[in-house]
């Protein structure tokens, strides 16, 4: 069974200039009606048109991504099939025009929320946040919380100790939010024990700058 599902899609490049509130992971889980994890299988585009925006005229392209999702952390459980429909770029709810969407073959936690017409990106700059599709398993003994805020940080976070690329663990740490995401601190302090980070300078530094905040 698959749930088709429109969506405005949000980047993280703006097209036209202006203040837009950049959210932290907890402010996006705090405003979302609907998180789903899961691999983005395809993305295949449906059209194209145009989008006028304060006069400016911007190409516009639609797309429908074919997403497996492996986990619903907030709503009701989804459909394994979940179909994305989206269009790039579209003004978010500041007034900027975005360009963004998904990626092919990428594992991804995404945040929506519900319209009237179907569905949204919350934030135009973190429409989806990288994740990991293993736990970091049975041996590890750190273990964040079971609300939605730290299960989303638990996904995160798991890039680091599972087999993801150097550059997958480093888009990890990239989104971190000092402000408000300390929660991951003993994560990232037992990370600097893990084989694959010992042997990275590179990672091992970035985890050490993040905890020194």
């Amino acid at each position: 069974m698959n749930l088709a599902c429109a969506t405005l899609a949000f980047g993280t490049t703006l097209a036209v200039a202006g203040f837009a509130p950049t959210l932290s992971t907890k402010g996006l889980v705090n405003s979302v009606d609907l998180i789903i994890v899961g691999k983005i299988e395809r993305v295949q585009q449906t059209g194209s048109g145009d989008l006028t925006y304060n006069g400016v005229n911007y190409p516009r392209r639609d797309y429908t991504a074919d997403i497996s999702v492996d986990e619903t952390i907030k709503r009701k459980p989804l459909p394994h099939q979940f179909i994305l429909t989206f269009s790039t770029p579209s003004t978010d709810t500041w007034g900027n025009v975005a360009q963004g969407g998904l990626l092919p073959n990428t594992y991804r936690v995404i945040f929506l929320n519900k319209t009237a017409s179907g569905c949204k990106f919350v934030s135009p700059h973190s429409p989806s946040l990288p994740a990991s599709p293993m736990p970091c398993g049975p041996n590890w003994q750190v273990k964040l919380g079971k609300d939605a805020y730290h299960k989303v940080l638990q996904r995160l976070l798991d890039l680091l100790c599972t087999d993801s690329t150097p550059e997958e663990k480093q888009s990890a740490l990239f989104v971190l939010n000092w402000t408000e995401d300390s929660p991951a601190a003993p994560f990232l302090e037992a990370a600097l024990n893990l084989p694959n980070v010992k042997s990275n300078p590179t990672l091992r530094m970035a985890i050490v700058s993040d905890l020194l905040h």
